[in-house]
């Protein structure tokens, strides 16, 4: 039974056939109802937004593993601070926020837009403007 109607009996008099009144606890359990529903679709909400930054994240770690040989190889290649800042950015993608990028100390963006989804990548990315 769908919650609008358990509460609405809950607030149907004819329901309470042996008292004239509707039972404060009644109205109690209503409310308590109400309150559960919406905390629950905020929750559903939450989840499936941890449920995308993670695949968005498992998308990221697949695309970068594709498009360079090995992690190592990317220090090697881009720098360790380049290394770094690209599991900073794996960290960022999968909790929804982003990092701070300066060029002049690392080349993630040029990595980043490498790859497949580099567009998408690259919003994480907060570019800082040198000095």
């Amino acid at each position: 039974m769908p919650i609008d109607d358990i509460c609405a009996r809950l607030l149907d008099s004819e329901e309470h056939a042996c008292e004239a009144a509707i039972p404060p606890v009644a109205e109690y359990a209503v409310e308590v109802i109400q309150t559960l529903n919406a905390d629950y679709g905020r929750l559903e909400a939450y989840v499936q937004d941890l449920i995308s930054h993670r695949d968005a994240a498992r998308l990221f770690v697949e695309e970068l593993l594709g498009s360079v040989e090995t992690l190592t190889g990317v220090a090697d290649l881009y720098g360790a601070r380049t290394l770094a800042d690209l599991l900073y950015l794996h960290s960022a993608i999968a909790s929804g926020s982003s990092i701070d990028h300066n060029p002049d100390e690392s080349r993630v963006l040029e990595v980043v837009k490498s790859m497949p989804s580099g567009e998408q990548w690259a919003e994480y990315l907060n570019l800082a403007h040198p000095a």
